[in-house]
């Protein structure tokens, strides 16, 4: 409902403390916060559908309430930092049981052996919200038939963008004007050519 302030908001509004796990508890429910937080304060809005924390006004984490007991709602981005500090930790994260089908089919089928590297290509999708495009690159890679897989590599496709042909820039009268003209050059040496040919 908007109101002349603007959108009304009926969340539960809440300072809590971030545990020794990285997550807030809210109605006897755990959800995660980046690791970087563990021990700090945030501001927790408790909605109807959702759970949203903050630092100050900067989003950190939404969740999708829960409403058993004693459930956990963890985002495995927000334990990177941590996972790359302990060797072999990740496979049995709640982070990583609770991950995407297809994170852990990436994790499952080409890193199971190479967590550190694994670890690089989360922070990577993090950071540039693009899990669909790895996970298309990944697909087109194993239709190579030399078939080398690498973080490094996936990284260096993922960035290379076609560029989109660009108008040039200025007023259009003008460019419509060339055009036209251009047009009658190209006329006038077809008819050349022509007179020639005869």
């Amino acid at each position: 409902m908007t109101t002349p302030m603007g959108d009304f908001d009926a969340s539960e509004i809440m300072n809590l403390k971030v545990d020794k796990y990285s997550t807030v508890t809210v109605k006897q429910n755990h959800y995660s916060v980046p690791d970087a937080y563990v021990g700090k304060t945030v501001r927790v809005k408790n909605g109807a559908n959702s759970i949203r924390i903050f630092d100050n006004h900067a989003l950190l984490a939404e969740h999708t309430r829960t409403w058993g007991v004693h459930e956990w709602r963890i985002d495995l981005y927000h334990y990177l930092t941590t996972l790359g500090y302990k060797k072999g930790a990740l496979e049995n994260s709640q982070g990583f049981k609770q991950a995407p089908k297809q994170i852990k089919f990436i994790y499952e089928n080409y890193y199971t052996n190479n967590q550190k590297d694994f670890i690089a290509l989360l922070h990577f999708i993090k950071e540039k919200n693009n899990l669909s495009e790895i996970i298309t690159l990944i697909k087109a890679l194993e239709k190579k038939p030399f078939f080398d897989f690498s973080t490094e590599k996936l990284i260096f496709l993922s960035q290379q963008k076609p560029e989109a042909p660009t108008r040039p820039a200025g007023n259009q009268a003008i460019i419509d004007k060339s055009l036209e003209n251009l047009s009658d050059y190209a006329n006038l040496l077809n008819k050349e050519k022509e007179k020639q040919i005869s």
